[in-house]
């Protein structure tokens, strides 16, 4: 019995001797394993149960109230089980026989399932691999979702400052309109009438402002699961490069190789397939696949003995057909594992190309906002100066009405050139975001990191 034990121990120790080195992860891979997902419960208390709601709290609204998410959250969370369970180890046997014949024989048998050693480390791997993929694809999902709300978000603060200054115009046009009815002098008829075209223009433009303002507020309030829209605070937090030219491309890159979900993902798979390869060759090596332990006893009537055994057997796995190549299931996962190593690598050079497009694309728009504000500032300064001289050069009646009008028509073409700078931080903002959509990142984040 003791001789058999010391055999078992034997080759159970020199089999664990032999056990191949696993794979190491990729650095992206290895800082995200671990990372919990908070559940929408506990990101649901973030959120304040009264008053407005900016772009933060809105975005963690969607988080938590978004059911593709949920599903994506369940899915990691099963990945986390059976990670766990892939650590699990099968329940021993036990077997009782009696037969009775011309003697007695009774037995009860232990059996103890042995799981490959290196198989079961592979497996583990693999498990813990899929909750890597599991949590880049709910990630990504995440990341799509948070550049939707913001998106939306600066839409509707953006139509909501061109609807406040369109009003502002018509006021404007208004109160120009009713000056000049005050006058009634006939030579102002024209004006009078370009006025009163004025104000209903502008109310033609303020009415499709609301339309639009309406309809982007509405969608942006169904997608976070918002039921009442008014509560969006569309106050305008605008971002600013102050030089994108000087934004270092390679850095972005090497940034975005870290970050994007897409390549997360790839390298997640690439884990996997690795793990799956592991696993498959540590096939090859011979194991202990059960251990026995038992007693018999025999009593015999004819020759009026009993036989009494305990006894102790060992399986071990040969993988013959792992040796002489039969079996091929490696050849799977090493053209998987090669496949994806390749696409990471292709998607390098592609992201590269985005992040300069996306850096050149946002130094273009931060020039031409520039513009736009300069332009603006040059006008208001103009407006002063014009008002000054025209009121110094007044010396009758039809000189006060002429630089009523300049003070009217300057007033009114700085709130158009306002008109177009929003557009054009719009324009710009959508830039921005294009350029955190090919880091995987916040460009704050990205840019803090350098330090």
């Amino acid at each position: 019995m003791r001789l058999r034990l010391a055999l078992i121990l034997l080759i159970h120790s020199a089999i664990s001797a032999a056990e191949p080195k696993s794979p190491a992860p990729s650095r992206a891979v290895s800082q995200r394993q671990g990372t919990p997902i908070p559940s929408a419960k506990a990101i649901a208390t973030m959120i304040p149960k009264r008053g407005k709601l900016g772009e933060r709290e809105l975005t963690l609204l969607a988080i938590a109230r978004r059911p593709d998410l949920e599903a994506l959250r369940g899915t990691a969370d099963t990945a986390i089980a059976l990670k766990r369970a892939a650590h699990d180890l099968v329940n021993p046997e036990m077997r009782l026989s009696y037969a009775e014949d011309n003697a007695i024989s009774k037995a009860l048998l232990f059996r103890f399932a042995v799981p490959h050693p290196w198989e079961r480390k592979a497996r583990i791997q693999r498990a813990a691999a899929e909750v890597t993929l599991a949590e880049a694809q709910y990630y990504a999902a995440e990341d799509e979702l948070v550049r939707k709300v913001r998106s939306l978000f600066y839409e509707l603060a953006i139509l909501r400052s061109k609807l406040d200054l369109q009003k502002s115009r018509k006021a404007g046009f208004e109160s120009h309109r009713d000056w000049l009815e005050e006058r009634k002098v006939p030579s102002l008829g024209l004006d009078l009438a370009a006025a009163r075209a004025k104000v209903y223009q502008t109310l033609s433009d303020i009415r499709e402002l609301e339309s639009k303002s309406t309809a982007v507020r509405d969608e942006l309030a169904i997608f976070c699961g918002l039921e009442d829209p008014s509560r969006i605070d569309t106050s305008i937090r605008s971002r600013r490069i102050t030089a994108p030219n000087l934004l270092d491309v390679v850095y972005l890159t090497s940034i975005a190789m870290l970050y994007r979900q897409d390549v997360l993902s790839d390298q997640a798979r690439l884990a996997v397939a690795l793990a799956q390869l592991s696993e498959v060759k540590a096939r090859r090596i011979p194991a202990t696949t059960f251990i026995d332990l038992g007693y018999t006893n025999t009593d015999d009537t004819r020759r009026r003995n009993n036989n009494e055994e305990w006894f102790a057997r060992v399986g071990v796995s040969i993988p013959l057909w792992d040796w002489v190549g039969f079996n091929k299931q490696h050849q799977v996962h090493e053209a998987a594992s090669q496949s994806l190593e390749t696409k990471i690598e292709m998607q390098r050079q592609i992201i590269s190309t985005e992040v300069k497009q996306a850096v050149d694309l946002v130094s273009s728009l931060e020039t031409q906002l520039g513009s736009h504000e300069k332009d603006r500032d040059a006008i208001q300064s103009d407006m002063k100066k014009s008002l000054n001289d025209s009121e110094m050069a007044a010396t009758g009646v039809d000189d006060l009405i002429k630089s009523r009008r300049i003070q009217h028509e300057f007033k009114d073409l700085s709130q158009q050139m306002e008109i177009s700078r929003l557009s054009a931080l719009l324009a710009y903002q959508e830039a921005v975001m294009s350029l955190e959509k090919s880091l995987g990142i916040r460009i704050e984040r990205a840019l803090s990191l350098i330090q």
